[in-house]
């Protein structure tokens, strides 16, 4: 399976994106990405969580059909006030739609819209 990262900003319904959006409470939100697995069946991605972080708060969206864009978008703040912490969250691909999953099974590429950042200093 081929995959290519771009980084383009979602076309969601949401004017922004990223910690500006979250801050001011407006979701879904491109997620920041701090690391990336991807497997023939899921994404594997880490993000930062303040403790109450789930795999709920995130979903994988169908940007684009030709060629296949898709973008994982949190859905969901994380309430917690514990310092922040990079934490893996696992998607399937069986949340897109069949036609999609039938053409990533056949081994069709895909691109993924979201940034990936390093993770601060003090985490690593």
């Amino acid at each position: 399976m081929v995959v290519m990262l771009v980084g383009m900003l979602f076309s969601l319904s949401v004017v922004g994106g990223g910690n500006k959006a979250e801050q001011e409470g407006v979701f879904p939100v491109e997620a920041k990405l701090y690391g990336l697995d991807i497997s023939s069946n899921q994404i594997i991605f880490t993000v930062m969580s303040h403790g109450c972080t789930r795999a709920e708060h995130f979903s994988l969206v169908l940007l684009k059909d030709t060629p296949i864009t898709l973008g994982v978008s949190r859905v969901k703040r994380d309430l917690c006030r514990r310092r922040a912490m990079p934490m893996s969250v696992t998607l399937s691909f069986s949340r897109l739609p069949d036609t999609v999953m039938n053409r990533l099974k056949r081994g069709d590429g895909f691109c993924l819209a979201n940034q990936l950042y390093s993770l601060p200093k003090q985490l690593k």
